[in-house]
C-alpha cells in the first residue's frame, strides 16, 4: 500500500504567521509497496510523481536490480543525464 510521508513543517519560530500559512511541501515522500522511500515533487503535473502515486512501484526494470544492490540506510541519486 502506497502512502506518502507529510514533510516536517518549518520551525514556527522563524517564520512569522503569514509565511507559515504560505508555506509549501517542495517534495512528497512517498513510500512504495516495494518498500522503497522516494522523494517526488509536490507536483501532480509531474510524469514521475504521477506515476509513483498510479502504479505504487518504481517502473522501470533497473530498479529490480537496484534493489539487489542497496542496503538499508544506503542513499541513492538518479542523475538523469538522458
Amino acid at each position: 500500500m502506497l502512502s506518502i510521508a507529510p514533510n516536517p513543517k518549518p520551525n514556527a519560530a522563524r517564520l512569522s504567521e503569514q509565511q507559515a500559512e504560505v508555506t509549501v511541501p517542495h517534495h512528497w515522500t512517498l513510500h512504495l509497496n516495494t518498500g522503497l522511500q522516494v522523494n517526488v515533487p509536490a507536483d501532480l503535473d509531474n510524469p514521475l510523481t504521477l506515476t509513483l502515486l498510479e502504479v505504487e512501484a518504481w517502473p522501470e526494470p533497473e530498479h529490480a536490480f537496484l534493489r539487489q544492490l542497496i542496503q538499508p540506510g544506503l542513499r541513492l541519486l538518479d542523475a538523469d543525464t538522458g
